[in-house]
């Protein structure tokens, strides 16, 4: 299982991997390679195709010289 961003005081940019075995859950950071930057976000969907994570959506830090939570499609 992965955990992809979240919300702290700030968008998280992490990629998180779950160890489950058993009745033990361990988490640690993901290693992972990326031509684009990463951006933390919150409110997304992502999904498994053909080997790779796709991230879908959601919205990054609240804008505050726009007064606008900025989103993404």
């Amino acid at each position: 299982m992965y955990m992809i961003g979240g919300m702290n005081n700030e968008p998280i940019k992490d990629i998180s991997k779950a160890k489950i075995m058993g009745d033990s859950i361990s988490w640690e950071k993901a290693q992972f390679t990326s031509q684009e930057v990463i951006q933390g976000r919150q409110c997304h969907s992502a999904i498994q195709y053909q080997g790779k994570i796709v991230v879908f959506g959601g919205c990054f830090m609240f804008n505050r010289k726009r007064q606008v939570r900025e989103c993404t499609n």
